[in-house]
């Protein structure tokens, strides 16, 4: 219709503006205005996969869409919301993003859209200002920075958060949690945002979106869909997606391959600020195999490679207190070319009981060098390693007044077991674990420890685990390759160095080397029960056995 002269025309005009997705997409493209960087102030036509994004929206109560950046995916977005409030009465949207400029940026492109709409098909304005729109039909329309209260109110009609990826998970998390009782009674609720690496509320969200474990519907919107980014569109020598725009746009981020992941390509891993790369991650998948066997509590003990006559080992161990989130972990390498992990062990046991089973797991790899970590509980674990005798253990120079309670078990001080993780040393290690990953110098095959590395991220500079994840097997294996690659000749003497040590401990409980059996393993078909600590104490009773 070119022009609206009579009531006839105006309720006409108005039925088919109303008329479902089919209607709204009219509206958009009929009355619709948007600012382009160049050109100003333009009307706004929709692409046919900006269509499905309105047909969406209609089809589907709850929308999460992973998307690249300048798709005009936020701009369809304030055109729902536009055309929402206007043919709609006593609606209430709240749209949260993760700053306020943000917000109130999302705000405008709703008002510029409104605004632009003939008067005599708009509501009247009541209210506007930088953070809301009120309209005479009552509905309101308000936009927030995110805060734990942002998502509560009596009734939400439409929730959109913007930049969802942006937005700390706790906070996020909290957000939906308020914002879920208030959409209950029929609100709807979109998600939209580029990707910044995994573990976060919004691939969290994205994921179980679309594995069809929540109630969003979802939908990842790459550049090569959009007609004018994919003009001369073809593959490249790997076979990724390319075209002279994205040629240019990955010029534009100095070819950055977390700034590409994040903005063009929407992929989740390679987006964060990740400790290991996608790239690197990739040369190790082939491989992740199922262990051979497991053993002990829960089958938590996987083998790949028994223990063989004399192979040296190495056993790095991550030591928690049994009963937290955190797991205590082992992993025993092979210390010959390949470098293969051999044996890992997570569970929840107490720090005194894991130092026996790292004696039994230690005696099992031909009297494996173990290297526990000694801060905090380690102390605990790496004293039971001591005061049992193991013939086998790390020792590292004592620098702190707090490991008195080890040096003064000893005549001569100044070692004590273990490896000690500090600020100073845990940017080391995991140094060496990204250095060996990277060069290959490492064949892993644990699917558990492998799953850890996507969530192990530089946040605030540090590596560390995203919260809700846990990093315990890559610690044990940082410290096995630490000290493999940095005490070499430690390690070949280091059965000479043990027993020198353990001569001067003071404490002794009847026991010699030699009831430890040096010597080639027994192998696993014929090994004692893990249950039962080197000393004959049965200690399931501590474990609830």
């Amino acid at each position: 219709m070119e022009t609206i002269k009579t009531i006839e025309d105006l309720i006409e005009e108005t039925t088919r503006i109303k008329d479902g997705a089919k209607g709204e997409i009219y509206f958009l493209n009929r009355y619709a205005k948007i600012t382009h960087p160049t050109k100003g102030l333009i009307s706004f036509k929709l692409y046919d996969f900006q269509k499905q994004i309105i047909r969406d929206f209609w089809s589907y109560r709850h929308n999460i869409h992973n998307k690249s950046r300048q798709m005009g995916d936020s701009t369809i977005v304030a055109g729902h919301v536009a055309h929402f409030v206007m043919f709609n009465n006593d609606k209430d949207v709240l749209i949260l993003s993760n700053k306020q400029r943000n917000a109130q940026k999302f705000l405008r492109k709703v008002k510029r859209i409104i605004k632009a709409t003939p008067e005599i098909l708009r509501p009247e304005v009541m209210s506007d200002n930088k953070t809301s729109l009120e309209l005479s039909n009552g509905s309101n329309v308000e936009a927030v920075a995110t805060t734990e209260d942002a998502g509560r109110s009596d009734a939400l009609s439409l929730l959109v958060v913007d930049e969802a990826a942006q937005i700390k998970s706790e906070l996020a998390d909290e957000i939906w949690t308020s914002a879920g009782s208030t959409l209950a009674h029929g609100g709807a609720a979109i998600i939209l945002s580029t990707p910044r690496g995994i573990g976060n509320f919004f691939h969290q969200m994205c994921i179980s979106a679309r594995d069809m474990e929540n109630e969003f519907h979802y939908e990842f919107y790459h550049w090569s869909l959009h007609p004018v980014f994919n003009q001369g569109m073809e593959h490249d020598l790997t076979g990724k997606l390319t075209s002279p725009w994205y040629r240019g746009e990955c010029k534009r981020l100095n070819n950055s391959e977390t700034k590409i992941a994040q903005e063009l390509d929407g992929e989740f891993l390679s987006s964060g600020d990740n400790v290991i790369s996608e790239k690197v991650m990739k040369l190790h998948e082939d491989n992740i195999r199922p262990p051979k066997l497991t053993a002990f509590i829960n089958d938590n003990l996987w083998v790949w490679r028994e223990p063989e006559k004399e192979m040296r080992y190495i056993i790095g161990a991550d030591v928690s207190r049994g009963d937290a989130a955190d797991f205590s972990t082992a992993q025993v390498l092979s210390l010959d070319e390949k470098n293969e992990q051999c044996a890992e062990y997570r569970g929840k046991i107490p720090p005194d009981v894991f130092g026996d089973f790292l004696i039994t797991l230690g005696k099992e790899y031909n009297n494996a060098l173990i290297i526990p970590d000694s801060n905090g509980i380690g102390y605990a674990t790496a004293l039971r390693l001591v005061e049992k005798k193991y013939p086998n253990i790390h020792f590292s120079e004592s620098f702190k007044k707090t490991h008195e309670q080890f040096t003064n078990y000893y005549k001569e001080g100044g070692k004590i077991p273990g490896f000690q993780t500090t600020s100073v040393t845990r940017p080391l290690i995991i140094s060496q674990f990204e250095a060996d990953m990277r060069n290959q110098n490492v064949l892993m095959h644990s699917s558990r420890l492998f799953d850890e590395i996507p969530t192990f991220q530089y946040i605030n500079g540090r590596p560390d685990h995203l919260p809700g994840y846990q990093d315990d097997l890559i610690m044990a294996m940082s410290i096995a390759l630490f000290i493999r690659a940095t005490h070499v000749k430690a390690i070949i003497n280091s059965r000479e160095m043990t027993e020198s040590i353990l001569a001067s401990f003071s404490k002794d409980d009847g026991n010699t080397l030699d009831d430890y059996g040096l010597g080639v393993s027994k192998g696993f078909g014929e090994r004692t029960n893990p249950f039962i600590t080197p000393d004959g104490q049965d200690v399931r009773w501590l474990l609830g056995k």
